[in-house]
């Protein structure tokens, strides 16, 4: 009998929601833990490309350095469909040059847009797609409000230099 080999399929790193739970209720998985840790892994390596999916005046609040901002509104049920069109163009427009194969590592403020982003990655053909989930949640939180110190994932934030 001979086996049957298959293609490898390609790496998605996601969860249903941050809490783990259909319901958003509030509990750490490891899930989570693990998405942050290849991010970490990924971002050492200096070869992922990291997006921030939140407004502007979000990221200004504080992300992590080196990501790039995608100024996306929050999603609304009457809204979604046009909104998710146009971050599809804005990811075309970023990333047109780019190897399928090369990690993206995507967050946002709760999480809803970081896995519409996913998805979305996916659908583009990218192979592995990291979705750290919202700044607001574990365990991106921690990092977010420097309660934990990691030299591939710094806080930066958009103050201008002072003169």
């Amino acid at each position: 009998m001979q086996v049957k080999s298959h293609p490898p399929l390609p790496v998605l790193i996601q969860v249903k929601s941050l809490s783990g739970r259909e319901d958003g209720g509030y509990k750490v998985t490891q899930p989570w833990d693990y998405n942050l840790r290849i991010a970490y892994f990924l971002l050492s390596q200096k070869n992922a490309i990291l997006f921030d999916i939140r407004t502007h005046k979000e990221f200004c609040t504080g992300h992590l350095c080196g990501a790039i901002n995608i100024d996306t509104p929050i999603p609304t049920p009457t809204l979604d469909k046009k909104k998710k069109e146009i971050l599809r163009k804005k990811f075309i427009d970023i990333l047109t040059a780019q190897p399928l194969i090369r990690p993206i590592i995507v967050y946002c403020q709760k999480g809803k847009r970081s896995n519409i982003a996913t998805n979305i990655l996916m659908q583009l053909g990218f192979k592995q797609v990291v979705d750290l989930g919202g700044v607001d949640m574990p365990p991106l939180n921690t990092v977010m409000t420097r309660k934990i110190k990691l030299p591939y994932l710094k806080v930066c934030d958009c103050t201008p230099p002072k003169k």
